[in-house]
């Protein structure tokens, strides 16, 4: 099993804490103690190229706020989705994979976790395909057949829409969280989930879901008192 364990970027430990307690994190089983900082080095297995540096992609696509703390050193794990193996790093809320086949910027991309995570729910009713629904700020998908409404659509446009995280695999439905046990509107996409949080403050409303923590919960890397299936 690869090493688990938090890493540090460098900046104030305090104001991530902060943050981190605000979006909830602690929540998802993960105590204080496991984001104390380490270093000030972004950690890197051998043989892996210099190119790859997914620091600077989590830098340039929200950071902490989007994708979590990192949960994994950098480690080699095979793809659910091609078979073949991949550099990896887990996150709170993502998973990242250095894909040296495809030219930059494009050799660095999230995993397919919302796939993962609903593996099995197709017949589910918020999982097949609908109808377009007309509504201000819905945008249908006819790829995946499901509709996008606001507010998850701004969010989803702002913050890096289809690269970041794909394309909605379900309508926005309520669903109740293996995080806290509370009841919220959630959109699966490929690669994640988004949740409304009406009880944070605007900034935080519109939250990524700890797919990267159910994940290694599920597997026994993390703690965690619920499994996923």
């Amino acid at each position: 099993m690869p090493v688990v364990r938090r890493l540090w970027f460098g900046a104030s430990f305090a104001c991530l804490l902060v943050l981190g307690l605000a979006l909830g994190w602690a929540g998802a089983g993960i105590s204080s103690a496991q984001v104390s900082p380490t270093g000030d080095q972004w950690q890197k297995i051998p043989d892996v190229p210099a190119s790859v540096d997914f620091r600077d992609y989590w830098e340039q696509h929200g950071g902490l706020a989007q994708f979590g703390y990192p949960l994994t050193e950098e480690f080699m794990e095979v793809s659910s989705t091609d078979g073949r193996p991949y550099t990896t790093q887990y996150f709170e809320r993502a998973r990242f994979e250095y894909h040296p086949e495809n030219p930059p910027p494009y050799d660095v991309l999230l995993g397919l976790l919302g796939r993962m995570i609903t593996e099995g729910r197709d017949n589910e009713a918020p999982f097949m395909r609908t109808p377009a629904h007309a509504g201000p700020g819905t945008i249908y998908f006819d790829v995946t057949g499901h509709n996008m409404p606001r507010p998850f659509s701004g969010y989803w446009q702002e913050q890096g829409g289809l690269p970041v995280y794909g394309y909605p695999i379900s309508e926005a439905f309520d669903e109740v969280s293996l995080t806290d046990g509370k009841t919220y509107l959630v959109q699966y996409f490929e690669r994640n989930r988004l949740e409304y949080h009406p009880e944070l403050n605007d900034l935080f409303k519109i939250s990524l879901g700890l797919l990267g923590v159910q994940v290694l919960q599920d597997r026994g890397w993390i703690p965690g008192p619920v499994p996923l299936r």
